[in-house]
């Protein structure tokens, strides 16, 4: 009976230690992917896109090696976050500590450059506020080229048509965007972004100058027909009539043939700052004739003229 109670006594200890042992061996156990998963620091899964912040999903978290010693873990990891605008892969040291029964991560630094591709270019919204801001509303047939996101490149173009009392707007234009990763190497929170520039040699300007056109000033009354001949160019014939000494009306008289003022250039100009400003000779005087989208300006001289007009 003593044997058995011993052997008894002896099993219940074995148990008891083998229990402890389990209970330590949990509390220290090494963590996995799913730990360091769930306990990455939110500015690791956050970034800012024109000072807008988003949040990024870990879709994938592998350790690649790692070095445990004395309560430090060391893994150095590669993460793969996802989200609407950019698919990011960062290599990552994640370094955690036991301590008060628990692990704890408290530093991570980089071992490998990230890499970045944007999944979607510009916004078609912010490029549409861009040209509206400009006077540019008159857009249809947006189109966009996704094809080079992956080298971080995108491209878009739309039509223009627009009328004005002076101005007709025609053509296209055509968008390119570069992306940009994070300015600053160590930096977390990330930001990113795109560099947009827009080419506007699609765009044509054609100026409705045909017509006949009258002003005055204290010195000359400005008589000016104008019409178009179908190939960009115009006939024009003036007569720049004023009072000699005598009382009587004379005029001095000019003609000759003018382009179209159409435009051909790469920036974007807003359309309140378009203008065409075409010269001439009519006889003596020297006159100017000048539009703006929706005015139209004479001086003769260099004097300007009054009650202009397009009878």
């Amino acid at each position: 009976m003593k044997k058995k109670a011993i052997m008894k006594k002896a099993i219940l200890l074995l148990l008891f230690a083998g229990a402890m042992f389990l209970f330590a061996g949990c509390g220290e156990k090494t963590p996995d992917e799913n730990w360091f998963m769930e306990n990455l620091p939110e500015e690791i899964t956050t970034y800012t896109m024109k000072d807008q912040s988003y949040q990024s999903e870990v879709t994938s978290l592998e350790i690649e090696k790692r070095v445990i010693d004395e309560g430090f873990d060391t893994a150095y990891c590669k993460i793969v976050l996802d989200d609407e605008n950019l698919s990011r892969t960062l290599y990552l040291i994640l370094s955690a500590s036991y301590y008060d029964q628990s692990w704890h991560l408290f530093s991570y630094q980089e071992y490998q450059e990230e890499e970045v591709t944007p999944l979607k270019g510009v916004s078609e919204s912010f490029l549409m506020d861009e040209l509206s801001a400009c006077g540019y509303t008159g857009i249809s047939n947006y189109r966009e080229d996704l094809s080079g996101l992956s080298e971080k490149h995108w491209s878009a173009d739309c039509d223009v048509s627009q009328e004005y009392t002076y101005l007709t707007l025609g053509g296209s234009l055509h968008f390119e965007a570069e992306f940009i990763d994070h300015q600053m190497e160590d930096a977390f929170p990330r930001s990113y972004g795109w560099i947009t520039g827009t080419d506007a040699s699609g765009l044509t300007r054609d100026w409705k100058i045909d017509g006949n056109w009258t002003g005055a000033t204290d010195d000359y009354r400005l008589e000016l027909s104008i019409s178009s001949n179908g190939d960009g160019t115009f006939t024009w014939n003036g007569r720049c009539l004023f009072d000699t000494s005598d009382g009587r009306e004379e005029a001095y008289e000019d003609g000759g043939v003018v382009e179209n003022g159409m435009e051909y250039e790469e920036k974007l100009k807003d359309v309140e700052d378009m203008g065409w400003s075409w010269s001439f000779w009519c006889g003596y005087p020297y006159c100017t004739l000048t539009l703006t989208p929706d005015d139209v300006y004479i001086s003769i001289s260099g004097d300007t003229a009054e009650g202009v007009q397009r009878l």
